[in-house]
């Protein structure tokens, strides 16, 4: 009423007040209307196999490009196609990045959300339904890329459709870094973010805030935000005796057989416990403040629960929930991936093969710089092998993965998003760091010096890059109200 006395005033006296103010109702109706709609519109992007790093999929990863492309063109948006570095990869949609504007507003602030198209490889056997073909079972949506990350990619889109459908104006300019193959090397990445950060007139040089929706909750009921990664380093070595595979009946025993120096090896970096030990490797690593063991207060988290979900036969390493987030958060890990034989065909069972590899990882936690810790285990694992005192050879590639971020959750970026989740959810999110590693947020916030919010949508039973993963119909439905409402209470911050 007081809105509609005030519209009668202005008339009279030939005062413009604007547009009317926001109606989250009517935004939250509009979406809930058109849940049809937007799964449909996943299943046509599911369908589209842009798996990563197989260059046989090169013509899905350009046909998913072009498709939400035209999604943004179509809502009043800019779009262009940037090279990750260098001239070569114009034209190749595995090295591209798709800028989208929408306002260019300078009296507004400006956000820029960051999601990847590309997704991994699946294998049919593994999965209960069609992993391209989207398939609803029980409110829940089956299928490769549904929660990583093409669900949260074609979100901001619908965010954008409902506001004009709504007639409302954005309060934010809304910018996107769509990324077409995550997986490639982050070195050309960031030269494009620095190049665009820096420039006057780049793509990133107005941005005030960054926005991922890149991980999962917690569990599968309550929503978090998420404000730190674990960085990641890969390793593969390689022990080499000799350029023949020889039978174990007629020269075992006689040898020094890489398939022992590789198991030996393993044994020297994680103890049963799950303790690195590579020298030095664990004094990098911040002590544990009281304020910081305080945060974990509080998070909802049920070992029971979880050591369920995972499927496992045994115990968990730890027992109580604080002790299992810290060593999922805030502790580094090392896992051993695979050891085997490289010359040896499969099925020569009685082959010693003339070379052996061991491939891990390393999960690392802020305060631990990358290339310290390479160091560190190059010189643990050389010193180890000469122990051994025989010929066969050592060789190690160290492949970088991300730097560990962690970043200030008091920040206004984040005081919105909190916002949001209560609007929608009508409960506090849970504040998480998270065990994995995407690049683009440590990037994000170095290059920028901006704050970068992640605002997961889906649960942590989505299955996300593993067989049968899926996205709740109902927090793919929310996760779009939640992205519509934080860019309104950006605006107030």
């Amino acid at each position: 009423m007081a809105y509609l006395s005030a519209i009668r005033n202005a008339v009279m006296n030939g005062v413009d007040l604007g547009p009317p103010p926001f109606d989250p109702n009517q935004f939250y109706d509009y979406v809930d209307a058109h849940e049809g709609q937007y799964i449909e519109r996943l299943r046509e992007i599911v369908a589209m196999r842009g798996v990563r790093l197989d260059p046989s999929y090169t013509a899905e990863l350009a046909r998913t490009a072009d498709w939400y492309q035209g999604w943004a063109e179509h809502l009043g948006g800019t779009c262009k196609r940037v090279p990750r570095s260098g001239s070569s990869s114009k034209g190749d949609p595995s090295h591209s990045v798709l800028e989208i504007s929408f306002g260019e507003d300078p009296a507004k602030k400006t956000v820029c959300a960051w999601s990847h198209l590309d997704v991994c490889p699946a294998q049919s056997k593994e999965w209960a339904t069609d992993p391209w073909v989207l398939t609803e079972q029980d409110g829940k949506l089956y299928g490769r890329g549904t929660t990583d990350n093409k669900a949260p990619a074609v979100s901001w889109l619908w965010v954008v459709e409902a506001f004009k459908a709504v007639d409302h104006e954005m309060a934010v300019n809304l910018k996107m870094f769509i990324e077409v193959a995550e997986e490639e090397d982050t070195t050309s990445l960031e030269e494009l973010v620095l190049q665009e950060a820096q420039s006057s007139s780049g793509f990133l040089s107005n941005v005030d805030s960054f926005c991922l929706s890149a991980n999962s909750w917690l569990g599968p009921d309550r929503p978090c935000l998420t404000y730190g990664l674990r960085g990641l380093l890969h390793f593969s070595i390689t022990v080499t005796m000799g350029t023949k595979d020889l039978a174990s009946g007629c020269h075992g025993g006689i040898l020094h057989e890489p398939m022992v120096d590789i198991a030996y090896l393993a044994s020297s970096l994680i103890d049963k416990t799950g303790v690195i030990l590579v020298p030095g490797v664990n004094e990098l690593v911040a002590p544990l403040t009281e304020d910081e063991r305080a945060q974990y207060d509080g998070i909802d988290f049920e070992t029971a629960q979880y050591r369920a979900g995972l499927g496992i036969l045994g115990e968990l390493a730890h027992t109580t929930a604080e002790a299992v987030l810290m060593h999922r958060w805030r502790y580094p890990t090392l896992s051993i991936h695979s050891i085997g034989s490289v010359c040896a065909p499969e099925g020569e069972a009685h082959l010693i093969s003339a070379a052996a590899t061991l491939k891990f990882s390393m999960r690392l936690v802020p305060d631990m710089d990358l290339l310290e810790v390479e160091r560190l285990t190059r010189r643990h694992l050389a010193h180890v092998f000469a122990r051994l005192g025989h010929g066969n050879q050592l060789s190690l590639e160290v492949t970088p993965g991300a730097r560990p971020w962690l970043t200030e959750w008091h920040h206004p970026n984040y005081e919105a998003a909190k916002r949001a989740v209560v609007d929608v959810y009508n409960q506090e999110p849970d504040m998480t760091r998270e065990g994995s590693s995407i690049a683009i947020a440590s990037i994000f916030e170095e290059v920028t010096g901006k704050s970068v919010c992640l605002v997961p949508l889906g649960a942590s039973d989505d299955q996300s890059q593993g067989p049968n993963e899926k996205v709740d119909k109902a927090h793919y439905v929310n996760g779009i109200k939640v992205l519509g409402m934080y860019l309104e209470e950006l605006a107030k911050k």
